[in-house]
């Protein structure tokens, strides 16, 4: 099977970035057979073309492209040209499918020149909600299927498709790669010398860490010994330190020595991370897709606290104390709860990993995508044979 993935226009394909593009690195290295071209505008400097011989038989070419095709004096932002470019790829490099990552109107673009390609578009959020009817019709009539990783995301756009046209949404989940987060070697060790709760995420109101800061005030209170480890920062990767970053890092002298600002820790060193935590917490106030660091935690066996927003229920389900972060109360009990009780850390610990295990687990994942891309392919034969 030829892929051909054509990336977001602002963000490299890598495997040591996360995100929706770096986990496609994962996702398509567990395909029993592939042959991936990815079109992106920049890649990691550290990354080369590869093969992934010593999985299977699978390889991988990274066409790094301009974000312009335009001569200066033209130039419209990448967000404008980066489609057309991908475009012209598309006519140029042999394929089987068109895998575009989150991005709904590049579809509208190969498709306006391309009327053969098979082309399925991922949605890794709710990019769609924000086009006006119109655009949103044009984005579900060029792609062959549309892949949501939640069922949030795809009732966002269903409820506004006509039916005939519904049977093109479909709902993948992402998954995980357990052997880099695979569970700690002591599942809940002794808690006597004090807790240590986690965050990670983009330094912005809408993940809530605000909120944390209020709850972890009144943990304090009962558990002084109690330390709080916070990774990220403004944006992806090191970034300028904005007033709300500066504001809960002023918060937080204020309050106590044992919160500790990290700045941003790349992905491939998360696992590291988890290894210090014995809760996660996850106060997004915004509608998360899935959330990976929720994922992430169970994975990594590590007790979690999170947010009932969006699509994080889908994905922890009852391995997780699932609450409203607005609702302060509620998440400091919740800190509390886990704090108080091994029975209750250890169930939540042990149904994360189990959920990690039969369902997000890159092998089991990649084996539904390339089935679900191999159906399609099989589907489109039929079609043109007859």
């Amino acid at each position: 099977m030829k892929v051909l993935l054509i990336s977001s226009e602002n963000a490299p394909f890598s495997p040591v970035c996360g995100g929706a593009l770096g986990t496609q690195h994962d996702l398509f290295r567990h395909f029993t057979e592939v042959d991936l071209t990815v079109v992106a505008p920049r890649s990691d400097s550290d990354y080369p073309n590869i093969s992934y011989s010593h999985i299977n038989s699978n390889t991988l070419r990274l066409v790094e492209t301009t974000t312009s095709i335009l001569p200066e004096r033209f130039r419209f932002p990448p967000s404008r040209t980066y489609p057309y470019y991908a475009m012209l790829k598309t006519m140029a490099i042999p394929h089987d499918l068109v895998y575009v990552i989150n991005r709904p109107l590049t579809p509208v673009v190969i498709r306006k020149f391309n009327k053969k390609s098979l082309i399925v578009l991922l949605m890794w959020n709710d990019h769609m909600d924000g086009l006006n009817d119109q655009l949103l019709g044009q984005a579900i009539a060029s792609a062959d299927a549309i892949i949501f990783i939640s069922h949030y995301l795809r009732n966002g756009v269903l409820k506004r498709c006509p039916e005939s046209i519904q049977h093109k949404l479909h709902v993948l989940p992402q998954g995980i790669d357990t052997v880099a987060f695979k569970a700690k070697e002591v599942l809940d060790p002794d808690l006597k010398n004090g807790v240590t709760l986690f965050f990670a995420g983009r330094l912005v109101p809408e993940k809530g860490l605000h909120l944390l800061l209020d709850a972890f005030a009144e943990v304090l209170k009962l558990h002084p010994s109690t330390r709080l480890l916070i990774a990220g920062s403004s944006w992806f990767g090191p970034s300028e330190e904005t007033d709300y970053v500066k504001s809960l890092k002023k918060r937080a002298l204020q309050m106590s020595a044992s919160i500790h600002f990290l700045g941003p820790i790349s992905y491939d060193q998360m696992p590291e991370a988890y290894k210090k935590a014995d809760i996660m917490i996850v106060p997004s106030i915004c509608n998360e897709a899935h959330g990976a660091v929720n994922v992430e935690a169970m994975a990594t066996g590590t007790a979690l606290v999170t947010s009932n927003r969006g699509g994080i229920k889908e994905y922890v389900d009852d391995a997780a104390i699932v609450v409203d972060p607005i609702n302060v109360g509620d998440l400091t009990k919740a800190i509390l709860s886990l704090i108080d009780s091994k029975t209750l850390r250890l169930d939540n610990i042990h149904k994360g990993l189990g959920r990690v295990n039969t369902m997000y687990a890159w092998p089991i994942v990649a084996r539904q995508y390339e089935s679900f891309f191999k159906t399609l392919l099989e589907e489109k034969n039929l079609i043109h044979a007859s």
